[in-house]
C-alpha cells in the first residue's frame, strides 16, 4: 500500500492512483442508485470511465482518496475534500462514497470523522458538505458527526441532468473534528 494520509482505527486513505480503476470500478457496479447520490463518479463506471474520473479529479487538486481497509487493503470506496489548497485557506468541503457491500458497518461515520480530524490538525476552521436531499443515510450521518443544515444550494451537475439542489451542511468550531 503506498503512503496514507490519514489512518482510523479500520480504514486508510491514500490519494486515489489511475491503478485504482479496476477495483473501484468493480465496487460501483451495478449500484446506480450509489452512484446516483454523487456527484462526479460516472454511471455506468466502467473501467475506463472510472480512470477518466481519477485523472480529472486528481487534476482539479482535489483530496480524492481510495478508502482501504486496514486488515485486508481491500477497496471499500472514495473519500477526500476539494476546494482549498490547504485545509487552512477555508473550508474544505468533503465528500465520501461507500461500496454497497461495505455500507452498514460503521466505514462512513469512520471515514468522516477521519477526515475531520485530519482537516482539524492541518489548520482547517470547518468543513461543509453538499448532500442530495434524498440521500437520507448520509444526511444522518453528517447530523450524527455534528453537522448541521445551511440551506439549499443549486449546482449544474452534469452527470445528474444538469441544475440540482444539494442540501450544504456545515460543521466549524474550534474544535470541530469528532473523536
Amino acid at each position: 500500500m503506498t503512503h496514507a494520509l490519514l489512518t482510523t482505527p479500520r480504514l486508510a486513505l491514500r490519494l486515489v492512483e489511475p491503478d485504482d480503476a479496476g477495483p473501484l470500478s468493480a465496487l460501483l457496479a451495478g449500484d446506480s442508485d450509489g452512484i446516483a447520490m454523487t456527484a462526479r463518479i460516472p454511471d455506468p463506471a466502467t473501467e475506463e470511465g472510472t480512470r477518466d474520473w481519477i485523472v480529472r479529479v486528481r487534476g482539479e487538486g482535489s483530496h480524492a482518496c481510495t478508502i482501504l481497509h486496514r486488515d485486508s487493503g481491500q477497496p471499500l470506496g472514495v473519500a477526500g475534500w476539494m476546494g482549498c489548497d490547504s485545509p487552512a485557506d477555508r473550508m474544505p468541503e468533503i465528500g465520501y462514497w461507500i461500496g454497497r457491500a461495505h455500507r452498514r458497518r460503521g466505514f462512513g461515520s469512520e471515514v468522516v470523522a477521519g477526515l475531520l480530524a485530519h482537516l482539524a490538525q492541518n489548520g482547517a476552521r470547518g468543513a461543509v458538505a453538499e448532500v442530495f436531499p434524498e440521500n437520507a443515510a448520509s444526511l444522518a450521518l453528517l447530523r450524527h458527526l455534528g453537522f448541521r443544515a445551511s440551506g439549499l444550494v443549486e449546482r449544474d451537475l452534469p452527470l445528474r441532468g444538469g441544475l440540482r439542489r444539494l442540501q450544504r451542511l456545515v460543521i466549524d468550531g474550534p474544535p470541530f473534528a469528532v473523536t
